[in-house]
């Protein structure tokens, strides 16, 4: 047998192809077909004949050198692209794991009969040197003419003896989210913030405008889909956002420069916002003196709690004559240079950059219902609700952990407190609005538009974690150029991933 059409969106292969068998590769219409010299000629003198169709592309193709083409292919190494479903992927990591090889050897071991198949088709068609060639490079790409010690090809490490923790990782940029994903997801940040600013009864930190206005200057960079699947550890991550944002800011005589100066130096000077870390330094060792002296503003010394011997600085509540001292400081400085980190463990020597913005999933997989299962619960199109229920449980569970006070974090049933602010934007309406009643129904709201950013966020990224689950991402492999055109042509209408996943079902790789 000898392989004489291939595709058209496969002209490398068709080169290849042909000069294993000393043909010649001419475009027909959809395909590639593979002709002896003959018969180009023949064709030549048909259509010089008959005035039908081009002749100098014929004749062109008498030019095809397949010993050079051969010759390169044989010698160069190309990279095999694989479309694997998630689930695959799970099971090979799964065997990798369990066995000790690397991808590339499992790969190997499955795909090697089929270019082997490849061989048989085309031996009476290939010159015996050619294929005796062939051989030898199929051979030692399976690793049989290898010592147990050597290096593979690039790109092909071993496992070492810890391959407990192999991953498989997709991390979205911001940019490359989709739209309702990256928009959710500054949404629930920029609520958790506001829910962290909230404390007592009604009572903030810091005026809620303030958050309102400056929010998109200080807000770290959030908004990725950061996935990483463990399978040996049943184990899958997701990070949700950055937590650092560094910005600099020029004096201005604009008011929102310094509102938004006071607010970044007073949440230095005392941090009062859960999760939330400022760093400030001045652009000019002026600007510094200026700031150092504005955080030390009724600041008292006292023993350090964590150094032995040492003084640390607590400050006190500004009084009327503090504040002014300290807003006249800030306003000497040239412009500021910050740093914003939100949400962080503050609990963690290294401030836990990464901590507040994972979260954590058991993963399984079921062959036979060949679905996946988070945290138990079945993962389909039709179950996706029951998805976001689970996913929105652990991002309640992170917005308690970021609460700083977690067992007083507001829990409220949504549906009575929306009545509830209807009643009070009501009698807000009918009385004089008091400033007490302004703080209950502005608390109320920011409670309520934390658990509207919950439910959207929950539902955006489920949406997004089915998608990953279910659909297929190219793994590649190194292989030698003349096989990989018989790999291809042997695997043209079939799947890949339904024949390793059949392999990786037998448990032996047979």
């Amino acid at each position: 047998m000898s392989i004489r059409r291939v595709p058209a969106d496969r002209p490398g292969d068709a080169e290849m192809l042909a000069s294993l068998q000393g043909l010649y590769p001419v475009r027909s219409g959809d395909v590639i077909e593979l002709l002896p010299r003959g018969r180009v000629m023949d064709l030549i003198d048909e259509r010089r004949r008959t005035g039908e169709g081009d002749v100098d592309t014929l004749i062109k193709v008498l030019e095809f050198d397949g010993e050079a083409v051969f010759r390169k292919g044989y010698s160069q190494m190309s990279s095999c692209k694989l479309s694997l479903r998630t689930s695959t992927i799970f099971m090979l990591l799964r065997t990798l794991t369990e066995s000790g090889e690397s991808r590339n050897e499992v790969l190997r071991r499955v795909l090697a009969p089929v270019v082997e198949g490849g061989l048989d088709q085309t031996v009476d068609s290939v010159d015996e040197s050619r294929f005796n060639l062939l051989r030898f490079s199929l051979d030692n790409w399976k690793g049989l003419r290898r010592s147990m010690g050597e290096i593979i090809e690039p790109g092909d490490e071993r496992c070492t003896d810890d391959v407990s923790g192999l991953t498989h990782r997709i991390c979205l940029a911001s940019e490359d989210l989709p739209p309702e994903l990256r928009k959710t997801s500054r949404y629930f940040l920029k609520n958790l913030f506001r829910m962290n600013n909230l404390h007592g009864e009604n009572e903030f930190y810091h005026l809620p405008e303030v958050l309102e206005d400056y929010w998109e200057v200080i807000s770290p960079d959030q908004g990725t889909f950061d996935v990483r699947m463990t399978p040996s550890r049943k184990e899958l991550t997701v990070g949700l956002f950055h937590t650092v944002r560094g910005f600099g800011m020029n004096r201005t005589e604009n008011e929102d420069y310094y509102n938004l100066l006071e607010f970044l130096a007073s949440e230095r000077r005392d941090p009062r916002i859960h999760g939330c870390r400022v760093a400030l330094h001045g652009p000019t060792f002026e600007d510094e003196q200026y700031l150092q002296e504005a955080l030390s503003v009724e600041t008292m010394l006292v023993e350090d709690p964590v150094l032995e011997g040492a003084l640390a600085g607590r400050p006190r509540p500004l009084s009327p004559e503090g504040v002014e001292v300290f807003r006249s400081l800030l306003r000497r400085m040239s412009g500021i240079r910050a740093e914003v980190q939100f949400p962080v463990n503050l609990d963690d020597p290294d401030h836990g950059l990464e901590d507040f913005s994972v979260l954590g999933f058991d993963l399984d997989y079921d062959p036979d219902a060949d679905r996946f299962l988070l945290d138990g619960t079945v993962v389909s199109p039709s179950t996706l609700q029951d998805v976001v229920l689970v996913i929105g449980s652990k991002l309640l569970a992170l917005s308690r952990r970021v609460y700083s006070n977690p067992a007083a974090f507001p829990e409220p049933d949504v549906a009575m407190l929306e009545e509830k602010v209807n009643a009070l934007m009501s009698r807000a309406e009918g009385e004089e609005l008091t400033e007490g009643l302004a703080r209950e129904i502005v608390a109320k709201i920011t409670v309520l538009d934390y658990y509207e950013s919950l439910a959207r966020y929950s539902f955006s990224l489920g949406e997004r974690l089915l998608a990953y689950l279910e659909e297929e991402h190219i793994v590649t492999m190194p292989i030698p150029r003349v096989l990989l055109a018989l790999l291809n042509e042997m695997l043209e209408g079939t799947s890949a991933d339904d024949r390793l996943r059949a392999t990786l079902s037998l448990g032996d790789g047979g």
